[in-house]
């Protein structure tokens, strides 16, 4: 989560890859476990950064 709200960029792409790994491989144990109101928060804060060309497409 911290990195996903880095001012880095670079940090930031790293953290929603990790992220959208994580949902891909994740299972019913360990899905419930996220911060689900947190990573939607803040993936919603990066979209809306218009130069964020490279983590929106």
């Amino acid at each position: 989560m911290e990195r996903l709200r880095s001012t880095s960029e670079l940090s930031q792409l790293d953290a929603a890859t990790e992220l959208a790994d994580m949902l891909l491989l994740g299972n019913e144990e360990s899905l419930p476990n996220l911060p689900i109101k947190d990573i939607v928060h803040a993936l919603i804060m990066l979209l809306q950064k218009e130069h964020n060309f490279m983590l929106v497409s």
